[in-house]
């Protein structure tokens, strides 16, 4: 486990050694067709600072987290937060809902017309035809609901759907475009605009997501005890439940925040994306968050929540050569989490997100195996033969 004082230090020397600097590795050269198959025009990786936190104890099992910043604090007070977390017996989680969405804009000769296909599209008796169009291109996709909207003679039509352990984009617009071809035989006249109406809404700050949700519906909770929020965080009860009345909710409120209740989970949701290579921008709606503060126990303790409507998953797919499927997945083990691997059958190898050190000062992780795994600010891409 690293200390507080360990966690200072590696951040100090994270801040203190910040170059930024392109590598080309042996992986990127012209004769390595197969990586210009996965990056398009990508030679080069960057150097980003990443720290750890941990462990976090979440629903009965401890995590270490990793967490790429340049903000001088982030990974310390994060830290402190997991110890009091942990000290106090753990964090609960539940997800609540999973449905990723995709919401194509069609136009009709009048806006009649373009109700007649939002009625047939909420029919009940239609919805097994359409899902079942749906889900033709994919044995992942689970078509969940429709949802649509018309501005003039404009149709938006939000599909939402499960795929699995993708991410989805794909899948989802995979299966918009079957059902857009099929509502184009039975409707001639409907002209398709775009794929996405921006009804989605992806990557855009949305009272749709904030409310309808998107990706994963998250709720997480703890109860703190009064000594740990006085020894670890060093104040009280009260004092942290009329903070959070004041700022996160009446402040944000006169700010006219949507989705932002919060004191900085974009912070956290966008250092863990970039550690663990995932696309910063869905940090936008990922980070819709409300905290919820309040005294229990005969207000000696401190009950704190925080609910994510629209978390898009850490997972994705992307096509191969001859269609095959290549996965990105972020390997959750129960003591370490953030090992980032390529995984697909077709080459038979694997592309790890290595990890080097920085002066000297690695930061050493032990499985329940006894393996022994480093962690350290500078980590960049190799590729691996698999065995």
């Amino acid at each position: 486990m690293m200390t507080m004082k360990q966690s200072l230090y590696y951040q100090s020397l994270c801040l203190s050694s910040l170059s930024f600097s392109l590598l080309l590795h042996p992986s990127f050269t012209s004769s390595a067709s197969s990586a210009s198959t996965f990056y398009t025009h990508s030679e080069r990786c960057v150097q980003v600072p990443v720290g750890v936190v941990g462990p976090l104890l979440l629903d009965g099992k401890e995590y270490y987290v990793p967490i790429a910043t340049t903000e001088g604090c982030l990974v310390a007070s994060t830290n402190r937060g997991c110890k009091a977390v942990y000290l106090s017996g753990g964090a609960y989680s539940v997800v609540l809902r999973d449905g990723v969405t995709r919401a194509p804009v069609v136009r009709f000769c009048s806006a009649k017309r373009a109700a007649e296909v939002k009625f047939f599209l909420e029919d009940p008796r239609n919805f097994a035809t359409i899902s079942a169009i749906f889900t033709r291109s994919s044995r992942n996709a689970r078509l969940q609901s429709i949802k649509s909207a018309i501005a003039g003679k404009n149709l938006y039509m939000r599909f939402s759907c499960s795929t699995g352990d993708a991410m989805g984009m794909d899948i989802v617009s995979e299966g918009v475009q079957h059902v857009l071809v099929h509502l184009h035989a039975q409707f001639p006249e409907m002209d398709v605009i775009s794929i996405s109406g921006n009804y989605c809404t992806d990557k855009k700050a949305a009272a749709m997501n904030w409310v309808e949700g998107r990706g994963k519906l998250v709720v997480c909770e703890a109860t703190i005890k009064e000594e740990v929020v006085n020894k670890v965080l060093k104040t009280s009860v009260e004092t942290l439940v009329e903070l959070n009345t004041l700022k996160n909710l009446v402040g944000s409120a006169l700010a006219g925040a949507l989705g932002g209740y919060n004191a900085h989970a974009s912070n956290i949701v966008t250092a863990i994306f970039i550690a663990t290579g995932q696309d910063p921008a869905q940090n936008v709606e990922s980070s819709n968050c409300i905290t919820m503060l309040e005294a229990v126990n005969q207000g000696k303790d401190l009950h704190i929540s925080v609910t994510m409507p629209s978390i898009q998953e850490i997972i994705s797919i992307i096509r191969g050569r001859n269609g095959e499927d290549i996965e990105f997945r972020i390997t959750l083990h129960p003591s370490l989490l953030g090992c980032c691997r390529w995984s697909y059958d077709y080459w038979k190898s694997s592309l790890i997100l290595m990890s080097s050190h920085i002066r000297y000062n690695l930061i050493h992780i032990r499985t329940k195996e006894n393996a022994s795994r480093s962690f350290s600010s500078t980590l960049s891409f190799r590729f691996k033969k698999r065995t």
